[in-house]
């Protein structure tokens, strides 16, 4: 994290006191007075002597006497919440707890393996993720303090209700979560330090489907010897070239008639307990349409006419080679665990010709249970030519079509794809506050692309209402200006995908500030969405104050 010195050349406002607002947050009444639960029966309080199911261990309670421990026997969702009023003239709003953490499964997974802690509103609407555990965190976390400023969340219920909810979801295998001290503190009035956003980002990058459709003239095909990978980062896949070697079939033939739909049982056993993570959700099994697809979904009719509508509609899959492949003329189609290595399952055409064409398929579609990672590989015998050739890719099974991609150039560079079409988010670091004087307060950018070049928090003295200037007449096809003004200073963030963050020191700013409000907004170059090869991101207020 970059640290951006800001010193800019009102009065002191007290705090009043901040008032609690969760009932037997400690658990210390030895009951769930004051929560609402929606598994009772897997939720329950701790005194020490429980043995939870995953670990088949007791643990002392986090605090005092008791606390609280999700105890799920199988997959689920339990939820602890509590419904607070929030008040119209909200100044700061604190949500703190301890937790620890027992997955005993492979991996964390969104959201179906996961712990989280979210705002909703009565009516069940997602308001805000105020924490959850992602997938690559460590899988046992030992008694930690969590606090976040949740007053942005809140303020837009103001005069309403909130739901905060304690939420653990397991679908891949035990999960115990300990709870305990949970908190939320309302304190009313001005003089607070504050990040509010407003307005919305734009997409950065081509969306959740990416395909190559080759002609079959001439044998346009040029991914022979090689391929791509697809690695699964929580929503969909980022795209490199690189593979592993093709890994020759060693099991028997799979009895594939021609125009046929077979559907394959993955193992359960290791990483591949509970399924294979997909970006349309967790898989125990694939269907394999003998004419060059693997789908993630079920309900798929084999399809011999190859197009892009058809490649970008229907079940979610991956196409080594959508094409009109004959294994009942010859060649054979295998699937199989890996002998050697057991988070591998490779499913495999082995020289099976075109239908009416000259083209051969020898290519395997490999997935990986230890990442959720899926190769696209090819030996020098494929083509494609011949009626009139093939589609490969990867398809959402909804996305619209946002053109064709060149793989084996393309990858160079890396394609990024499902982060890609959702807007760059701008918000606060853990629900920091730009406290004058203080130095703990910083910003991040998420969604940002693999094809970024630059990044940076822009941030200004004015701010530009949403809605007011689209930049669409200048090639940022669907982004919105939202700061105004002159320009303050620039925080430069790291050119890399995923989420970045910088930080704005504000320990040379003065008290005459309090009250101040400063805008901040976003910014990457390097994206493909638009002529102009720009994203932004939604603004954020930047309220100065002195607590």
């Amino acid at each position: 994290m970059r640290l951006a010195q800001f010193a800019l050349a009102a009065c002191f406002v007290a705090p009043l006191a901040a008032q609690e607002q969760l009932v037997n947050g400690d658990f210390e009444t030895g009951d769930f007075t004051g929560w609402t639960l929606n598994s009772p029966a897997d939720t329950v309080i701790n005194d020490g002597s429980v043995v939870a199911g995953g670990t088949g261990a007791a643990q002392a309670p986090l605090g005092g006497a008791f606390d609280a421990l999700t105890n799920g026997f199988g997959p689920g969702l339990r939820t602890l919440q509590q419904t607070v009023n929030v008040p119209t003239n909200l100044g700061l709003a604190q949500l703190s707890w301890t937790d620890q953490i027992f997955n005993l499964a492979a991996q964390f997974a969104d959201p179906g393996q996961e712990f989280r802690v979210v705002i909703r509103d009565t009516g069940g609407t997602l308001v805000s993720e105020v924490f959850s555990t992602n997938p690559g965190d460590p899988l046992t976390q030992p008694a930690t303090n969590r606090a976040f400023d949740v007053t942005a969340a809140l303020n837009t219920l103001a005069g309403q209700q909130a739901v905060i909810s304690f939420e653990e979801e397991d679908s891949l295998f035990f999960f115990n979560l300990y709870l305990d001290d949970c908190s939320l503190t309302f304190q009313t009035g001005g003089g607070f330090a504050a990040f509010n956003t407003y307005g919305t980002g734009c997409g950065a990058g081509p969306g959740g489907s990416f395909y190559e459709q080759f002609d079959g003239a001439g044998d346009d095909l040029d991914l022979q010897g090689g391929g791509f990978t697809m690695l699964f980062n929580g929503v969909s896949y980022d795209v490199v070239g690189a593979t592993n070697a093709f890994v020759a079939p060693a099991s028997p033939a799979l009895p594939a008639g021609d125009d046929a739909i077979i559907p394959v049982t993955l193992p359960t056993t290791g990483n591949w307990a509970g399924g294979f993570q997909t970006p349309t959700g967790l898989i125990t099994g694939v269907e394999i349409d003998t004419n060059g697809s693997v789908y993630f979904e079920t309900g798929a009719a084999s399809d011999f006419t190859e197009s892009v509508p058809e490649f970008l509609g229907g079940p979610s899959r991956v196409a080594p080679m959508f094409a009109d492949w004959s294994p009942n003329a010859g060649g054979t189609l295998h699937a199989e665990q890996d002998a050697g290595n057991a988070d591998l399952f490779h499913i495999t055409w082995a020289l099976v010709p075109n239908f009416g064409g000259t083209g051969v398929a020898d290519m395997q579609v490999t997935l990986d249970a230890s990442s959720s990672t899926v190769e696209v590989k090819y030996t020098a015998n494929m083509t494609a030519s011949g009626n009139p050739g093939g589609i490969c890719g990867f398809s959402t099974g909804t996305s619209a079509d946002n053109g064709e991609s060149d793989i084996s150039v393309d990858t160079g560079s890396g394609i990024i794809l499902g982060s890609d079409d959702q807007a760059l988010g701008l918000s606060n670091v853990g629900g920091s506050r730009p406290i004058i004087g203080g130095s703990g307060f910083a910003m991040e950018v998420s969604n940002i692309p693999s094809s970024v070049v630059a990044a940076a928090i822009l941030i200004f003295d004015g701010q530009q209402p949403a809605g007011t200037l689209p930049l669409d007449i200048l090639g940022l096809t669907g982004c919105e200006l939202l700061v105004a003004g002159s320009p303050i200073t620039t925080l430069p963030l790291a050119a890399a995908p995923g989420t970045q963050a910088a930080g704005l020191d504000l320990s040379a700013a003065t008290p005459g500030l309090a009250g101040l409000s400063i805008f901040a907004q976003g910014a990457v170059i390097g994206v493909t969405t638009n002529p102009f090869g720009a994203a932004l991101s939604n603004g954020g207020e930047i309220l100065l104050d002195l607590n």
